[in-house]
């Protein structure tokens, strides 16, 4: 085994009491290592991180995939110098972190629409949409609004498997109820009707699709669209709900860690992240050029912005009040 993954291997077990990881992954042969812990699937981010090491040949990354409670958590516990790049959909936590004092300071010129104290950057945006299985459910198809939703569902005579994010599992699944709740007063409204079905919430993106797509589930609420779409095939069973009313959207965000090893290599790679060669290998709905645009399918889009305001909903006792009603 060469010295150096021994190394990288040694560090990273040190880690393993306070980092869950869901896969590791290696690019590039050069010599500066820049390690990214981030919670977009692998298969997502796989065209960027090529793209980077093609054009720096000097630098090699480790990808470390992970959620976004892990990844908080293990913030919080220490990660010491081993990572370089943070990256996460989960905004309110990272905007926490940072006001914590968990970032450096970028030298990188920045959009003030999509930066925070100069510490942390939003590099994409995700559009949050609703899968179903339409060979099960072909009248879902006619579902335009939230209230639509609502309607289908008191109609039904045989329960329905719906799926959401778990809010106490996942951090992007509280940070989307969160959301929904401030946008739309019929949430609570919504997830009663839920609550008359075979309700499942769960941890991941991959369990909602994957329940879809094998019958396992009729709905799955709030799916990263980015995730969904590279399941959409032609006569496939799943299919894709853009509400009218309103499109959720989740900025993708990146820090430097304090003591990040690597700190100038890591803002090497935001650069080119947020460069035009590195927006345009990103999926096209993915991109931050959308936010100018407006270019989504379905109603006006909702982006959450970079705001210190996020971090009120992690406040505890804001928290409290939430699951109360949630397990209500």
């Amino acid at each position: 085994m060469p010295v150096a993954l021994f190394i990288c291997l040694i560090l990273f077990s040190r880690l393993s009491w306070s980092l869950e990881i869901e896969g590791t992954y290696d690019l590039g042969a050069g010599e500066t290592r820049v390690v990214l812990l981030g919670t977009q699937d692998f298969d997502a981010i796989e065209p960027v991180l090529n793209g980077f090491v093609d054009e720096n040949f000097e630098v090699s990354i480790r990808y470390i995939q992970a959620s976004s409670r892990a990844i908080d958590k293990a913030i919080y516990k220490g990660l010491g110098s081993n990572f370089d790049v943070i990256m996460s959909s989960a905004v309110d936590l990272q905007v926490k972190a940072v006001n914590d004092g968990y970032a450096n300071s970028l030298s990188i010129d920045l959009s003030d629409a999509t930066q925070w104290r100069q510490e942390l950057v939003q590099i994409a945006i995700e559009p949050i949409v609703t899968i179903f299985n339409q060979k099960l459910n072909p009248d879902f198809s006619v579902i335009k609004t939230r209230l639509d939703l609502i309607k289908a569902l008191d109609g039904i005579n045989v329960k329905k498997t719906l799926m959401i994010y778990d809010p106490a599992m996942s951090g992007v699944g509280y940070l989307l109820s969160r959301q929904d709740e401030i946008q739309d007063a019929k949430f609570w409204t919504l997830l009663e009707s839920f609550k008359q079905q075979d309700f499942r919430p769960v941890c991941c993106s991959s369990q909602m699709i994957d329940g879809v797509i094998n019958g396992e589930a009729d709905l799955a609420y709030n799916i990263v669209e980015s995730y969904a779409l590279p399941n959409l095939k032609e006569d496939g069973p799943l299919q894709i709900i853009h509400f009218d009313d309103y499109q959720i959207a989740i900025p993708r965000t990146a820090f430097i860690p304090k003591d990040s090893n690597q700190s100038a290599a890591g803002e090497k790679f935001i650069s080119f992240f947020l460069s035009e060669s590195g927006q345009n290998l990103l999926t096209p709905s993915t991109r931050l050029s959308v936010l100018d645009a407006n270019s989504v399918v379905g109603g006006p889009l909702r982006p959450i912005r970079l705001s210190p305001s996020l971090i009120i909903s992690l406040d505890r006792v804001a928290k409290s009040e939430f699951f109360d009603q949630w397990l209500r």
